[in-house]
């Protein structure tokens, strides 16, 4: 009896701890051509887009936030927002119009990929560059998209 109960736990474990790993494989095959192509579309978007990351990249928060205060949104009472629960670098909480304004900020963009791959909540957040806003303020969500 023990020795079933034994096996059976184990074999519980294995399963759960095969389920729970993170190797992800790719059952789906695609034409060499298709493949090709799409690896060509990534590489231009890439290009395209690497300008614009590389001034973001270089950025601190606190820019962010005196383009924030050019753009006339007062940022008083800063507070730290648990931006390592998302995995990011560092982040900025403060309130605007009665609503909260959170801006994470990653140490690169890579990191930041990582992260939503992991955190599907950020498919709902805005971001530029290494920075991401989270907030329902639409005259904040303005001014982020402007950020140069």
């Amino acid at each position: 009896m023990k020795k079933s109960l034994f096996i059976l736990l184990a074999s519980l474990i294995l399963v759960i701890a095969s389920g729970c790993s993170s190797d992800k494989t790719e059952t789906a095959s695609t034409p060499a051509n298709q493949t090709e192509a799409s690896n060509q579309t990534e590489s231009n978007s890439a290009n395209a887009s690497s300008s614009e990351e590389t001034s973001m990249t270089t950025k601190t928060l606190d820019d962010v936030l005196a383009f924030f205060e050019e753009q006339g949104i007062t940022v008083e009472s800063k507070d730290k927002p648990l931006f390592e629960m998302i995995n990011a670098q560092d982040g900025v909480l403060f309130n605007h119009n009665l609503k909260p304004v959170k801006i994470y900020q990653y140490a690169s963009i890579d990191a930041y990929n990582e992260a939503k791959e992991s955190f599907s909540i950020m498919d709902q957040m805005l971001q530029k560059g290494v920075f991401v806003l989270e907030t329902n303020d639409e005259e904040v969500k303005s001014v982020f998209e402007q950020l140069p």
